[in-house]
């Protein structure tokens, strides 16, 4: 049985984003794109199918406790529209009910609005109703590199950015080749090449669109 069925639990015990997870996310996206023949073999689809889901599982998870805390904290200062439904204000908000509510808060100086924090809660809204394998590699990339009012990555509010995600984000960076990433990821993921390369099914040029892939050379740099 493949191994990665073990993670099911385990997904729902974890409260934040590790290293482990951005290299299997960034390793896998890599291999999707750039090895279409072997990403369209029943192991491939399978893995990656299971993985995609997980990733959309956890970010929408996470992000959601994050902009649940956001909100409550504006409207625990009194920055929000005189409409505001607070009572909608619960760590059970949806997507769609947070990125409303953001709408209709303020920047400290009560003029200016909360226009990154918009952008965070559309990605997270996208990535919940996002169905595809390139569409869920796509909104958790751009959460991956989003800003918030400081101007620093979003994920400067999850407790092991300094320790760990930074350090993580930097090899996929600068890898010159994401092989030398591959130590660093889950076993079945590690394992797609030479499974794949077994069944050896032929392409389906539809699985995955080049252009959907910025390539490592374009994820931002988040420090």
């Amino acid at each position: 049985m493949i191994q990665f069925r073990k993670l099911v639990k385990e997904i729902h015990d974890v409260e934040t984003i590790s290293a482990k997870d951005i290299f299997n996310f960034y390793y896998l996206w890599h291999f999707a794109v750039n090895e279409p023949k072997l990403a369209n073999t029943s192991y491939s689809k399978e893995v990656i199918g299971y993985y995609t889901q997980q990733f959309k599982q956890k970010y929408i998870r996470l992000f959601s406790k994050l902009l649940y805390k956001q909100l409550a904290k504006y409207v625990s200062r009194g920055r929000v529209d005189p409409d505001f439904p607070i009572q909608m204000v619960t760590p059970s908000a949806s997507p769609k009910d947070l990125a409303m509510m953001m709408r209709k808060t303020f920047r400290s100086d009560m003029k200016r609005r909360n226009d990154r924090w918009d952008l965070i809660c559309d990605f997270t809204e996208n990535l919940s109703n996002a169905s595809s394998a390139k569409d869920i590699f796509v909104w958790v990339n751009q959460l991956n590199n989003a800003v918030h009012n400081t101007k620093t990555n979003v994920l400067d509010k999850f407790p092991n950015y300094y320790s760990e995600l930074v350090k993580a984000f930097d090899a996929v960076h600068n890898a010159k080749n994401m092989e030398t990433l591959k130590g660093f990821t889950d076993k079945d993921i590690r394992d797609l090449q030479n499974q794949s390369a077994a069944e050896d099914e032929p392409p389906n040029p539809d699985s995955f669109d080049e252009c959907v892939f910025e390539g490592l050379a374009r994820i931002v740099k988040i420090r």
